[in-house]
């Protein structure tokens, strides 16, 4: 195992000098219908997130599994917008899942699902930040667990439970990583290595639970 580090870590620098692997493609499923002009703005601000973060990205619109511009690569992350069909049970009283990140360890490319029927309640409740707002920081959350692990933070974007706060936060493009994870979410990113985790996601209180 640590002659294994010593050549990933080597190999990672050559990485840094031919300038390869700069840019994170995401391939972006639409089964919820999520609209054109919402969906320019969700790319707009997961962008953006992760931009902050200096990890820049390039996104490829997919109708189906089979028809896209260009072949997966297991270096893609691939987001999957659920239908309202596909609503995730609470897992408390109080909470709501909003979206999920699975590791494709190598094999696969990265996934992340996002649920778009408890984002929309969750806007409609506190009308706070807008579905494209939360559609966007959910995925830059769920696309750093996949390179930070599956741990979160006390507070900020990577918190496993939103409050008021953190869409305060969202709503004046003031929710992003901090610092410490900036570090190593780039670190990780040039090492393409990253934690592996079995699951991993982001919840939000309900009004009446706030």
């Amino acid at each position: 195992m640590e002659r294994w580090t010593a050549v990933a870590f080597v190999f990672a620098g050559f990485l840094r000098v031919a300038g390869a692997q700069t840019t994170l493609t995401v391939r972006i499923y639409n089964p919820a219908h999520v609209s054109p002009n919402t969906l320019v703005k969700v790319r707009d601000e997961a962008a953006y997130i992760l931009r902050s973060a200096g990890i820049r990205t390039a996104w490829v619109t997919c109708t189906n599994p089979g028809e896209c511009p260009k072949p997966a690569s297991v270096l893609d992350v691939v987001v999957r917008l659920a239908p309202d069909s596909v609503f995730p049970k609470q897992d408390t009283a109080h909470r709501r899942i909003l979206g999920r990140a699975v590791t494709g360890y190598g094999k696969v490319a990265d996934y992340v699902e996002v649920y778009y029927a408890p984002i929309r309640k969750l806007v409609s409740e506190t009308q706070m930040a807008s579905s494209a707002d939360v559609i966007g920081a959910v995925i830059a959350h769920e696309v750093g667990h996949l390179f930070l692990g599956s741990g979160h933070s006390g507070s900020g974007l990577m918190r496993g439970c939103w409050s008021p706060r953190e869409l305060a936060l969202l709503a004046r493009r003031k929710l992003i990583f901090d610092q410490v994870e900036k570090v190593e979410l780039k670190r990780q990113y040039i090492l393409h290595r990253p934690p592996r985790q079995q699951e991993a996601g982001v919840l939000a209180r309900n009004q009446i639970g706030w």
